[in-house]
């Protein structure tokens, strides 16, 4: 088991390092307990009689508020206010004043609304993406185990395994894609 669970903090720490830069060391320990328990309560609705936090809506939405929360304050913390920069659309003309560059943004009215909720909206994917597969894969094997006891519910289990790392895996490398893109510079 200890074998096993230093291959996956390793993968996973490889796939941090990739996807947040060279400070990934400084996150990691909150995308690791977020792959971990999801992993855990994902395994855990596959046991007959037990239901997986997964499979509550109030857990998947209470990991998706933190995960909005992490990489928000972590954009907000490297860049200060130049993080709102990326909820203002695009820069039509640069001028120089005061040995400053001003860019000019006339679309703000449209995009920071947009982009605000595009941003929240990534909460609401995050959890029912989570919510909708767990529930469903955990309603599949109760289905089959309650029809025919043998055989057939074991292959829907082993899919279920899979589908319970998978779902670790998205939820945590997708957190991870949104802790880079709030390090990336704003421009």
């Amino acid at each position: 088991i200890r074998n096993m669970l230093e291959v996956l903090v390793e993968w996973l720490g490889g796939m941090a390092r990739d996807r947040m830069g060279p400070n990934w060391r400084r996150y990691f320990p909150i995308i690791g307990t977020m792959f971990f328990f999801i992993l855990v309560s994902n395994l855990l609705g596959l046991v007959p009689g037990l239901a997986g936090a997964t499979s509550d809506a109030n857990t998947t939405w209470g990991w998706a508020v933190i995960a909005w929360v992490f990489y928000t304050a972590i954009g907000i913390a490297e860049h200060k206010q130049k993080y709102l920069v990326k909820f203002m659309g695009p820069s039509f003309f640069e001028k120089e004043i005061g040995g400053r560059t001003v860019h000019f943004r006339l679309l703000i009215p449209i995009f920071m609304p947009l982009e605000i909720l595009l941003d929240l909206a990534r909460m609401l994917t995050l959890s029912v993406r989570l919510l909708a597969n767990m529930f469903a894969d955990h309603t599949v094997v109760a289905v089959w185990l309650s029809l025919i006891p043998i055989g057939i519910p074991a292959v829907f289990m082993g899919l279920g395994l899979v589908i319970a790392f998978l779902q670790a895996f998205v939820f945590s490398l997708l957190t991870m894609i949104y802790i880079g893109l709030a390090l990336d510079k704003p421009h």
